[in-house]
Order: C-alpha cells, then structure tokens, then sequence
C-alpha cells in the first residue's frame, strides 16, 4: 500500500522538523576556537517576546544559557557531553547548541552580540552563522 502525503501535510513535517527545539547530546571538543569547551544553549532575540527582558540591549542578537552537564565521557577524547534537553531561555525553547570560551559566562543567562557569538563560540549544528559584521 502506498502512502500518499499531500502538498499541505509534507510542508507541515517539513516546518515541525526545522522547528523543533535543539535537544542532543553535543561535546566541545573540536579545538578551532581556543578553550571553547563550555557548552551553551542559545535563541535569538525576538524584538516582540523580549521587549521587557533588560539583557536585550542594543546590539544583542542571542540570549545564551549554560548548557546541561551531562557526563564525562573517554569516548570523546575525555570531553564532557552536554545537552539542551530542558533548557529554557528566558521562558523559551533552546534553538541552538554552541561551545564556547567564555570563562565569565553568568550561570543565570546573558545576551550576546553576533560578533562576539562568531569570535568566541563554535556551533555544534548543521547551519552557520553569517561572518561578523563590518
């Protein structure tokens, strides 16, 4: 029996599959940013969802918060696994997962720049982030 999917129903799997939230499991332990080892969950700033939230200042494109701890693992060169799963950014879901240096970090959220963001963070899914800005 073949199973026929309309127009409509394969742009809604289409659109459920880029929506979801970043959830795996991610190490940092690839090394093309210096001591980049501390993973970080992120979403971008929503003029309209943020407008209250005092960390978007101007200039601010993400709001970051620490990843989960999850284990130590040999099998990844003895780097620590880390995930999103459960990580919520200011009452909203974690779209993306990086690894960066930023010893500083606060453990409660913080906003970021994109620049900064590019200088200091790899990101630990399929799609880059655009180069800095001039």
């Amino acid at each position: 029996m073949l199973l026929s999917i309309s127009s409509f129903g394969l742009l809604a799997l289409l659109f459920l599959a880029q929506s979801r939230p970043a959830i795996s499991n991610f190490v940092c332990n690839d090394r093309s940013i210096k001591d980049a080892t501390q993973g970080f969950c992120l979403r971008a700033v929503n003029a309209k969802l943020d407008a209250k939230n005092p960390l978007v200042l101007p200039g601010i494109s993400f709001l970051l918060m620490p990843a989960t701890f999850k284990k130590h693992s040999d099998r990844f060169k003895g780097s620590d696994v880390f995930t999103c799963e459960g990580v919520s950014i200011f009452q909203r879901p974690s779209e993306k997962r990086f690894c960066c240096n930023l010893p500083n970090a606060p453990k409660n959220g913080f906003g970021l720049s994109r620049d900064l963001l590019i200088k200091n963070c790899i990101g630990r899914d399929a799609k880059k982030l655009d180069e800095p800005s001039p």
